[in-house]
């Protein structure tokens, strides 16, 4: 009986972690991407015609990585 409730446990707390870094991902790093990329480009880019979903994500994870930075150098004076 013990077995069925941690096996239970286990695939409750593994879709929640799914769900969790898919939201963060999916949704959060996203959006500052293409934010990033329509303010970079004047609006222009990406268009709503293409499939852009890798360079939004590379774009908001260089992004974030580029504040992280930032806060962390004027934080250390």
């Amino acid at each position: 009986m013990d077995g069925i409730i941690e096996g239970l446990g286990r695939g409750l707390l593994h879709l929640l972690r799914w769900l969790i870094i898919d939201i963060v991902i999916d949704i959060f790093i996203y959006s500052v991407g293409y934010g990033t990329l329509k303010v970079v480009s004047g609006g222009k880019y990406p268009t709503s015609k293409q499939d852009n979903k890798t360079l939004c994500l590379a774009s908001g994870v260089f992004m974030l990585a580029l504040m992280i930075a930032v806060i962390v150098f004027f934080n250390t004076k």
